[in-house]
């Protein structure tokens, strides 16, 4: 196991198996959702509680999953909604989809790779990092430590 991961416990048939986030360059923030097409068209309302956690005057992305045969895209993004159209070469136009959106963290817009403050010429964050190494008992089955 090698510092500087984070992870959550989580219980499983199998045992307790650690999960880890996304690491990003930039503090943003991420919300999920569905919404359906009709006609080709979808407009969806960004959750206004997010809303109050981002910047949406800054750029934002969204990333979608049509669940049907449509090729669907994002067209005019405001700060506080998304349109979504089916192009004209889908076969389907009244289909579920989901949406993830990311936004930057609202009040930390322009932080991107700072360096690490703790982090001096005299005490180098080393590289590789040290492993932790676990007892055997805590390794499952075909798991290389």
């Amino acid at each position: 196991m090698y510092r500087g991961s984070k992870s959550a416990a989580v219980p499983t048939s199998d045992g307790d198996r650690l999960l880890y986030n996304e690491e990003s360059t930039e503090v943003l923030f991420t919300d999920y959702g569905f919404a359906v097409l009709q006609d080709g068209y979808s407009v969806v309302t960004i959750d206004p509680v997010f809303a109050e956690t981002v910047n949406l005057d800054e750029p934002y992305h969204v990333f979608l999953q049509a669940y049907g045969d449509a090729n669907i895209y994002v067209d005019n993004r405001t700060s506080d909604s998304f349109e979504v159209r089916a192009s004209q070469h889908s076969t389907e136009f009244d289909i579920e989809f989901s949406y993830r959106i990311v936004a930057k963290r609202l009040g930390f817009e322009d932080q991107r790779l700072e360096f690490a403050p703790w982090v001096t010429d005299e005490e180098r964050y080393l590289v590789p990092r040290e492993r932790v190494e676990l007892p055997s008992d805590l390794i499952g089955p075909g798991e290389q430590q």
